[in-house]
């Protein structure tokens, strides 16, 4: 590659071929899911923000004891957070490969350090904002009447720290160069290339684990008479699970885009938005 770009000014080539009657446009202001990414990562974030501090308060204000789901909650805030700083940082990418500089991703380690630490940060910020649903449920529910119950969140809870803990492991062992190697050597992308079918998985996953903590606590609910406070909490938990499997179905599509289609960075971006 190095031999390549002495005798290539990969600056003024495109990175892929573009459909006939399409001309690449890469210092222009070609199509872009930027403006996209960053959109709904800042309405994220205000959401957010505003969602967790009214929990915060509500538990400071009843002079509650800080439960195991509250530092789930602010742990997935943290991991959330940064996941999507870097999506907010690597979204100048998210173009057509034919609008792409082909000096983007084989003279740019920076680029790849960064993806790297986002890929990351990915299943990290599934798992923490996946837990507190499950560690909600239990302590919601945990009555001796309810024990079946309590094991199936637990049930819950161990299959999502296996799904997103192995997605954590692989992206780290076959993403990160050896020994004597660097981002932009071929070894690295291709070991790295066979992390793209775990992307598949983890989304299965996330479609099965969403769907099993909407319809889990379903026959409980409809029998039990709650506080007005007990209510609240789970209909904001079945309101943001319900956005969860929607986005979750949605990213699937673009996940197994990424693995059988050629438009890798646009798919890439299209991800970004719905994870």
């Amino acid at each position: 590659m190095a031999a390549a770009s002495a005798t290539i000014d990969m600056s003024q080539v495109p990175a892929g071929t573009p459909p006939a009657g399409v001309t690449p446009n890469l210092y222009g202001n070609p199509p872009s899911l930027q403006s996209t990414i960053i959109g709904f990562a800042a309405l994220f974030y205000i959401l957010t923000t505003i969602a967790v501090s009214l929990r915060l308060y509500s538990v400071a204000r009843s002079l509650q004891k800080v439960a195991a789901d509250d530092v789930l909650c602010i742990l997935a805030v943290i991991c959330t957070f940064a996941y999507m700083g870097f999506l907010i940082h690597l979204s100048y990418a998210a173009r057509h490969m034919w609008d792409v500089p082909l000096s983007w991703l084989y003279s740019d380690q920076e680029y790849w350090r960064l993806r790297l630490a986002q890929n990351l940060f990915n299943p990290l910020a599934f798992f923490f904002s996946r837990a507190p649903v499950f560690v909600l449920y239990r302590r919601l529910f945990d009555a001796p009447l309810h024990r079946n119950f309590s094991k199936a969140c637990w049930a819950g809870l161990i299959a999502a720290f296996l799904l997103y803990i192995h997605t954590f492991i692989l992206t780290a062992v076959v993403c990160a160069p050896r020994a004597g190697h660097s981002y932009l050597d071929m070894d690295t992308f291709d070991r790295c290339s066979k992390a793209l079918p775990d992307a598949i998985v983890q989304g299965a996953g996330n479609i099965l684990l969403d769907a099993y903590a909407l319809i889990l606590p379903q026959p409980i609910i409809w029998r039990l008479k709650l506080s007005r406070q007990k209510r609240l909490n789970i209909a904001l938990v079945f309101g943001v699970g319900c956005i969860a499997l929607l986005a979750s179905c949605i990213s699937m599509y673009y996940r197994v885009q990424l693995h059988v289609g050629s438009d890798t960075d646009w798919n890439e971006g299209a991800y970004d938005v719905t994870s």
